[in-house]
């Protein structure tokens, strides 16, 4: 089974990367917002995430949107492996937490508007996760540049030391995305590294005030090594957060001899 995922259903690599799969036999899923696209209409089957147009370039829904409908499609894959229920069942309970985590967030509207200045003067920046957060890094560095123009990159954390750590000094903004699961002891390495490289790194937690603390305490300690200077940013944590969806599913239709048929 092959999984494609596009916006606007009309990406051209991805359409023939397609096409190249439908002729030797493989079942092909697509992922896409836009009803009537190529990739909807040649792919076996699929999901219409359903997110709205997509007016400016500014806009994560689709994203945000395409990456929980394969959140969902794994949990119904996954649905005959009894060893996963509890695992399926706290991805889901996730799920419904998320609206909540939106409002949550939308609240620090302020604390965010407050790093823009220092950011707007900036011509480059760095953009750091591991694990799931990667691909949010990524979809981050796009919509600055495609935006603000700035030289934006997504980076791997735990790539740091090989390579990224020497651009780093104290003036160049790193953002760090830090979410609060299995990864997040293996992003504080990080975290230090990039905070001694500066003088001023301003962790930000908004879900546990007690870690953001002790993020704070030792950003402080890492900052006041002799080789830093009083200058500009560094790193800053955020919780991931993505709308509820309303999915609907293209079924496929099985042909005898074959892969399944559009529906």
């Amino acid at each position: 089974m092959c999984v494609y995922v596009s916006q606007s259903g009309e990406t051209a690599d991805t359409i023939l990367a397609m096409r190249y799969c439908l002729e030797r036999g493989a079942l092909c899923v697509g992922v896409v917002n836009v009803v009537g696209s190529t990739i909807s209409r040649e792919s076996h089957c699929g999901i219409h995430v359903n997110a709205g147009p997509e007016i400016g370039v500014a806009s994560t829904k689709a994203y945000t949107s395409q990456y929980i409908a394969l959140l969902m499609m794994a949990i119904q894959l996954a649905e005959d492996r009894t060893s996963m229920t509890a695992r399926r069942n706290s991805i889901i309970d996730g799920l419904h937490d998320l609206p909540g985590q939106i409002r949550a967030i939308l609240q620090h509207d302020s604390e965010f508007q407050s790093l823009a200045p220092m950011l707007a003067k900036q011509t480059s920046l760095l953009i750091m996760g591991r694990g799931y957060q990667y691909a949010t890094c990524l979809e981050a560095a796009l919509k600055i540049k495609e935006l603000c123009y700035v030289a934006a990159e997504g980076l791997l954390a735990g790539e740091l030391k090989h390579g990224p750590l020497a651009l780093i000094d104290e003036q160049m903004p790193v953002i760090l995305v830090m979410t609060q699961d299995s990864i997040y002891p293996k992003v504080r390495p990080a975290f230090a590294r990039a905070a001694a490289q500066v003088a001023d790194a301003r962790p930000f937690l908004p879900s546990s005030s007690s870690r953001s603390a002790r993020l704070s305490s030792r950003s402080s300690r890492a900052a006041a090594s002799p080789s830093s200077s009083p200058t500009t940013p560094t790193a800053a944590s955020t919780t991931p957060s993505a709308p509820h969806l309303g999915l609907s599913w293209k079924r496929p239709v099985r042909r005898a001899g074959g892969p399944p048929s559009p529906s």
